[in-house]
């Protein structure tokens, strides 16, 4: 799930318990290279997996800006995921 304040994502949250937002990701990214470096820094959860959502938080935090795919004006539209004419 997205955390968005002032219509920029601010964080990404995996399997909230308590979403922050109604706003889901599907899983296409695209990250600048840096993700890579943020993923070395990365401790794996107890399942061993190293979870991208960790990553996308470092950067966020390093003062990336990372944008959803539509505009705050089409934040009330339904999206379909598996529709391939986006």
């Amino acid at each position: 799930m997205l955390e968005v304040e002032d219509g920029k994502v601010v964080g990404l949250v995996e399997k909230p318990a308590d979403p922050p937002s109604t706003l889901a990701t599907t899983g296409c990214y695209v990250l600048p290279v840096d993700i890579f470096e943020a993923c070395k820094l990365l401790q794996p959860s107890a399942e061993g997996e190293y979870q991208l959502s960790e990553a996308v938080g470092l950067l966020v935090h390093a003062g990336y800006a990372f944008d959803d795919l539509y505009g705050e004006e089409d934040r009330d539209e339904w999206v379909d995921a598996s529709e391939t004419d986006l």
